[in-house]
């Protein structure tokens, strides 16, 4: 309450002080009652402050990229992709769904200070792409790395300089078994994944770069199997990648 209003009320009861009798009993009294008029105002008076603490400001650690390590991939270490090189009559030849150009790999820590240069690409091709750019996921610890162009036929080796861990990725059109040759055995394998005795991944089943799983990419590998078009000069059946290097990501 503000000190006008205290000062009011003193009025107010000094106004009524005549009709008290003028007795020392009664003038005490009166001052008994001013003083506990007054001590009760000035408790409503007091408003308790609160005073606000500086926010202290943690300054945490920076993390060191070096210290982080390679969890998994995504496609996983040792997957061969199996798409066509290109359309049957020859356009869209090396078309980046045919073959890997992006890879998740998922770290054992903050991914914010993850860069290009922390990489080194090794590959069997004499056409082996470089890490070029870091894209965010949403995941925890997950970053994709962007390569310069698709991996090549044969097997490309993604490495973390600072643990000197391994990520393996193959590319071999139409090698759906992923046993390292395309046979017709890759053509059983596709069957038994169309009648659902065998459940296997996209990258291994999507022949035809479409996006999805369908019959037609059964046509497409009978296809790759017969040379059909311009599949005849790439002779992709028979053809075979050299064994998986020893190491690769745990």
């Amino acid at each position: 309450m503000n000190k006008s209003l205290i000062s009011f009320f003193l009025v107010f009861a000094l106004v009524l002080a005549p009709v008290f009798t003028v007795s020392a009993k009664s003038v005490n009294e009166k001052k008994s009652l001013l003083s506990r008029l007054l001590a009760r105002f000035q408790r409503v008076e007091k408003v308790e402050r609160v005073v606000l603490e500086p926010v202290v400001e943690i300054n945490q650690p920076a993390i060191n990229a070096e210290s982080l390590s390679l969890v998994s991939s995504n496609p996983p270490s040792g997957a061969i992709r199996t798409g066509q090189p290109s359309n049957p009559d020859g356009t869209g030849f090396w078309d980046p769904k045919g073959a890997w150009q992006t890879i998740e790999v998922i770290m054992s820590g903050n991914t914010a200070s993850v860069a290009p240069e922390m990489f080194e690409v090794k590959g069997t091709s004499a056409d082996t792409p470089k890490v070029t750019g870091i894209m965010p996921s949403e995941k925890a610890g997950a970053v994709t790395l962007v390569l310069s162009h698709p991996i090549q036929v044969g097997w490309t080796t993604i490495v973390l300089k600072s643990s000197c861990q391994t990520i393996n990725l193959g590319y071999l059109p139409g090698d759906v078994d992923q046993s390292g040759a395309f046979t017709a055995a890759d053509w059983l394998k596709l069957i038994d994944a169309l009648n659902g005795v065998a459940d296997l991944p996209l990258y291994m089943t999507d022949i035809d770069n479409s996006g999805v799983f369908t019959p037609a990419d059964l046509l497409r590998l009978i296809d790759m199997i017969n040379g059909a078009d311009h599949f005849v000069a790439l002779n992709l059946f028979g053809a075979s990648i050299p064994a998986l290097p020893e190491v690769s990501l745990n």
